[in-house]
This record gives structure tokens, sequence and C-alpha cells, in this order.
């Protein structure tokens, strides 16, 4: 007479199996995380640049308002050369003539280049803020600078 044994419990195969199904499950969540993470962070920087743009542009806002219409085009028209002049915003907010962008570094350790191309026109002031950063090797493979770019043209105010 034979009796049949009960089973408790799993296989060894079993566990193996269930072992691997979490394993390959995590891998794939924490490969998810990364991804958002890394996008997060880009994303930080894109609006972080936008800003700093922006601010920028209002720099240029305030003197010409401050300065009155015909100093504030005949500073940028006396700084142009080769058809261009190239500002910069120092510590306190003032513009002035630079040949390279200036390095900002954010409170959040973001480090940004920024600097405005400026072309006067007949009865204009054309400006555009330049804020770049650097973007390092991604899961996706791209890196290098980019660029947060804001163009306004600046007219007399009567």
């Amino acid at each position: 007479m034979s009796k049949k044994i009960k089973q408790r419990g799993s296989s060894l195969i079993e566990v193996l199996v269930a072992t691997t199904i979490v394993a390959v499950s995590l891998v794939a969540v924490i490969g998810l995380l990364m991804y958002s993470v890394e996008r997060s962070a880009q994303v930080r920087s894109q609006e972080r640049a936008a800003d700093l743009s922006q601010n920028l542009m209002e720099i240029f806002f305030k003197e010409r308002v401050m300065l009155g219409w015909q100093n504030f085009y005949q500073e940028i028209f006396n700084a142009e050369q080769n058809g261009y002049a190239y500002f910069c915003a120092d510590d306190n907010d003032n513009l002035v003539i630079c040949t390279t962008p200036k390095q900002i570094t954010t409170a959040d350790h973001l480090s940004f280049k920024r600097w405005a191309q400026v072309k006067t026109d007949l009865d204009s002031v054309t400006v555009k803020a330049i804020t770049s950063w650097q973007v390092g090797q991604s899961a996706q493979g791209s890196e290098g600078e980019r660029q947060s770019v804001l163009t306004s043209q600046l007219r007399k105010i009567d």
C-alpha cells in the first residue's frame, strides 16, 4: 500500500522563478526612477535658464526707462562692433559690455553662462538674451550645450 505524501511549501524551481521575476521587475522600476530623476533635473535646468534669460531682458527694459531712449540707444550703438554689441549683467544687475559670457552659479549649484547679443536698427534695439548650460551624458546619450534664448525688440516709449 502506498501513501501519497502531501507537499507543503515551494520547490526550489518555483522559488528561483519567483526571485527572477521580482529581480527583473525591480530593475525595470529602478530604470524608470532613474529616467524620472534625470528628466526632472533637465526640466529644472531649462526653467532656471529661462528665468535667467527673462531677468536679463528685464534689466534691458529697466535701463531703457532709467537712461531714456536716446541715451540707451546711443550707449548700445557706441558698443557695437561688427554689427552687434555683447552685454552681461554685473552682480548689481547693471548692464556691462562683455567679451565672454558671464558665468553664473545658482543657489542650487547649477552652472550657467549668460549674455545678450544686441543690435541697433534705425528706430529700435533688438536684444537676444542667451543663457546656456552643459548637459552631461544621459541614459539617452544626449550631451552637450543647451540654450534658452529670449528675443525682444525695444522701441522708444512716448
